[in-house]
């Protein structure tokens, strides 16, 4: 499958100065137009860039290509028992070409064996061999424009996506329709850049969206009629069916973040935490349940602070990787009661209709993801829910 960026993508790049220069002529700003000049004055050209200039320009281009997608899978049923299946299968899928943005200004690290950017001051001996939060816009590869300047938005990102789907299917004496699924998975990309902007290698990680387990059954249950009953209690009595859905599946993954790092590259990227010496993701995780964990959902004391690189104190980026954290995973039941019963009236075979539903029936508390920003009143704390507290809704339909 191709997918053009249109718009969204790289393309809008090139509709922002310098490559173009819009602007807005309607109301109050359209008071000195006239037939003569009906758009204003606007000069489309390039501030001029020196050692102190401090651009914000931007990079499109220059090869464009469509992103791909590349889909397979494999999959078998076997059948169980009479009107019982089950299917196991591997779905997978391959990203390639995808939209990714980067700076390409990361100041340059320097030292006396390696200096960086000589002659930035018109005398060709000076160079630059230390590290500082103040001389960072001094390593920049081009001299003039910020460390966070020069955002290329290109096609070198990927995407990958593994798992085992398995469905099993029931259905007895048409009363009763049951389906169960469960999907172990794994979803990654590039496409989220942290640390060090040189090196892509460092953002392969799991997908925001990505679930590893996700475990789900619905059914449809025709409630049994009662025949001793007649006439109007029969209509109300029979006709009726239950249906529901119940869904289960692990938290969406966290990428903590820690905004004191990489200050001796002037902040161009964001960095991550930085583990302290003996621990692991693992360390991160607090134990006790998820009600436990609402104010406290991250182990702080497996955290230090970012190692110094710079001659000032200044910091480096963070040591830990992408979606190295799980949040909260996700239990959720809806159930429905319907019935309908003929009553005639407009047309003789008119159908009235009745509906309850109950989303998150049981009324579980689902937490959204805590605060992943270090040294933040939110960090590790969850201060909201991902579904909403139980719903009911009714609903009286004529069909006719």
């Amino acid at each position: 499958f191709y997918q053009p960026a249109g718009n969204s993508g790289s393309t809008a790049m090139s509709t922002a100065a310098p490559f173009a220069q819009g602007f807005t002529n309607a109301d109050s700003s359209n008071n000195l137009s006239s037939f003569q000049q009906p758009f204003p004055v606007v000069t489309l050209g390039y501030l001029p860039r020196t050692v102190t200039s401090e651009l914000s320009d931007r990079v499109a281009g220059p090869v464009y290509q469509l992103p791909r997608l590349q889909q397979w899978n494999l999959s078998t049923q076997f059948r169980l028992a009479h009107a019982t299946t089950l299917d196991v299968g591997y779905v997978g899928s391959a990203g390639s070409h995808l939209l990714l943005s980067r700076g390409l200004n990361q100041p340059l690290l320097a030292s006396a064996a390696n200096p960086v950017n000589c002659g930035y001051d018109g005398v060709a001996a000076d160079c630059v061999t230390t590290n500082t939060v103040q001389n960072a816009q001094l390593r920049v590869p081009v001299l003039g424009e910020t460390p966070t300047a020069l955002v290329d938005t290109g096609f070198f990102g990927a995407s990958s996506y593994h798992s085992l789907q398995m469905t099993l299917r029931k259905q007895i004496a048409r009363v009763l329709t049951l389906q169960t699924t469960y999907t172990f998975s794994r979803a990654a990309t590039n496409t989220s850049v942290y640390n060090d902007l040189n090196d892509l290698a460092l953002d392969w990680a799991r997908a925001s969206f990505d679930r590893t387990q996700r475990f789900t059954t619905n059914f449809e249950y025709q409630l049994p009629a009662l025949p001793r009953l007649k006439g109007f209690a029969g209509k109300v009595s029979n006709g009726w069916s239950l249906a529901g859905i119940i869904i289960v599946q692990s938290g969406l993954p966290m990428t903590l973040t820690d905004p004191n790092a990489g200050g001796v590259y002037g902040h161009a990227a964001t960095a991550t935490i930085t583990l302290c010496p003996g621990s692991t993701y693992t360390s991160l995780v607090t134990p006790g349940s998820a009600d436990a964990r609402l104010n406290g959902w991250i182990n702080t004391a497996a955290i230090c602070a970012p190692a110094v690189v710079g001659a000032d104190g200044s910091t480096g980026y963070g040591s830990a990787g992408q979606s190295i954290l799980n949040g909260p995973a996700q239990f959720n039941t809806d159930f429905s009661l319907g019935k309908r019963m003929r009553v005639g009236g407009v047309r003789e075979d008119a159908v009235l209709a009745f509906r309850m539903e109950l989303y998150n029936a049981l009324n579980h508390p689902q937490f959204a993801n805590p605060g992943t920003t270090l040294d933040t009143a939110t960090f590790g704390v969850i201060t909201q829910t991902s579904v909403a507290p139980r719903l009911i809704q009714f609903a009286l339909k004529y069909l006719f």
